[in-house]
C-alpha cells in the first residue's frame, strides 16, 4: 500500500487546524469528504492517527510520528517541484519568507528594506500558522522565517531586526482595564492565556511574558490555536494575554478587549531565522539586510508610532471608563519607549 501525497496533505491540514471543519475550509473540500479521506488513511495504515473529542481532534502518538514525516515528505516534494520549474524556466526564484498572520507590520517593514537595498532579490512572503512555521523552516519548505521572540535553538541562526514593548491584553470588564499602564506584580496572580500543545514554545513565549522567565502567571486550561480563539477567551474574562506593540495596535479597539502597556519588562525581540549554516546567496543577502535594519536603530514599520498610538488610545479609553464608573484617574507616569536592541 502506497500513501499518496494528497492523503498526507489532507492529514497535515487537519492536524495543523485541530478541527476537520477548519481544515476542510482551508483545503476547499466538503467536510464529510475530508473526514472520510482521513479515516481511509487510518484504515490503510492500520493505526489510529487522530484522537477525536468534542472540541476537535489531536494527533495520537502514532499520528505525531506520521505528521512529522509527512511534513518532511511534502516539503521535499515542494522543493523538487520548484527545482524542476527553475531548470525549465531558466531562472532563480529567490527565497520564501514565512511569517505569522499577526506579524504583518514587521514583515512589511523588512520587505520594504529588501526592495530598497536588494531589488534583484525576489522574496515570496508566505503566511503560516503557529504550528507550521518552525517545522517548515527546519524542513526547508521555507527559506527564512520572521519570528518574535527569536527561538533559542542550536539548529537555527537568527538575526535581530528590532524590538517591541509588551502590552497586556485584558477583558474590557477586567479590574485592571482602567489602568493606563501596568507592572508585572499587578498581573502576577492572573491566569495567562495558554497555547495549543502543537504551538512552538518560542511563539507561545510572547503570550507567556518571556521577558520574565520563571515569573510567568499560571497558564489557563484553554488551548487556543489562533489569535481569534485567544481573544475570545480573554474577552470572556477567564484569562489575560500579552503581545508586542505591533499586535496590541491591531487588538486595540476590538470589542471586549483592551491592551495596556507593561512597563517594567524588557522589550520582546523580532528577528529573522534560518537553518543553521545556510549560506545560500539569497538567504545571506536577506540576513545582511536584516542586520542593516537593526543597525539603523529605526522602528519596525514605525512601531514606535503604533505603540504610541495604542498607548494614547489606552489613556483615552481608560479615562472614559473611569468617568463612567465615577472614579478619579491618578497622575500619569512617563512610559518607556520601544527600543531597538542588538
Amino acid at each position: 500500500m502506497t500513501v499518496e501525497l494528497k492523503q498526507m496533505r489532507y492529514f497535515v491540514a487537519v492536524a495543523n487546524q485541530g478541527q476537520i471543519s477548519r481544515a476542510a475550509r482551508e483545503l476547499h473540500l466538503a467536510q464529510p469528504a475530508l473526514s472520510q479521506s482521513v479515516r481511509q488513511l487510518e484504515r490503510d495504515l492500520g493505526v489510529t492517527l487522530l484522537e477525536r473529542h468534542s472540541r476537535g481532534v489531536k494527533p495520537t502518538e502514532a499520528g505525531r510520528a506520521f505528521l512529522e514525516e509527512a511534513r518532511a515528505v511534502l516539503a521535499a516534494a515542494e522543493r523538487a517541484e520548484a527545482a524542476a520549474r527553475t531548470r525549465e524556466e531558466g531562472r532563480t526564484f529567490g527565497l520564501e519568507l514565512a511569517f505569522l498572520p499577526t506579524m504583518m507590520p514587521p514583515a512589511e517593514r523588512l520587505l520594504a528594506e529588501v526592495r530598497a537595498s536588494n531589488p534583484e532579490l525576489a522574496v515570496r512572503p508566505r503566511e503560516l500558522d503557529f504550528a507550521g512555521l518552525l517545522v517548515e523552516l527546519r524542513t526547508g519548505s521555507a527559506d527564512a522565517g520572521l519570528v518574535c521572540p527569536p527561538p533559542d535553538a542550536p539548529d537555527l541562526d537568527v538575526q535581530v531586526i528590532g524590538a517591541e514593548e509588551l502590552f497586556v491584553v485584558l477583558s474590557s470588564t477586567h479590574r485592571l482595564a482602567c489602568e493606563t499602564e501596568l507592572k508585572f506584580d499587578q498581573i502576577s496572580d492572573e491566569c495567562l492565556s495558554s497555547c495549543h500543545p502543537d504551538t512552538p514554545d518560542w511563539s507561545a513565549e510572547v503570550w507567556r511574558l518571556a521577558a520574565r522567565p520563571g515569573q510567568c502567571p499560571p497558564p489557563s486550561d484553554d488551548a487556543p490555536r489562533t489569535a481569534e480563539e485567544t481573544l475570545l477567551a480573554i474577552a470572556s474574562g477567564r484569562e489575560i494575554g500579552a503581545s508586542p506593540g505591533f499586535i496590541a495596535d491591531q487588538v486595540d479597539g476590538l470589542p471586549g478587549v483592551v491592551a495596556v502597556p507593561l512597563v517594567d519588562v524588557e522589550p520582546v525581540l523580532i528577528a529573522v531565522a534560518r537553518r543553521a549554516g545556510d549560506v545560500r546567496p539569497p538567504v545571506v543577502r536577506l540576513f545582511e539586510t536584516a542586520r542593516r535594519l537593526n543597525d539603523t536603530r529605526q522602528p519596525i514599520l514605525g512601531t514606535t508610532n503604533t505603540s504610541t498610538a495604542a498607548r494614547s488610545r489606552v489613556a483615552e479609553q481608560s479615562a472614559s471608563r473611569r468617568s463612567a464608573a465615577q472614579t478619579i484617574a491618578g497622575p500619569r507616569r512617563p512610559r518607556q519607549q520601544p527600543q531597538i536592541l542588538s
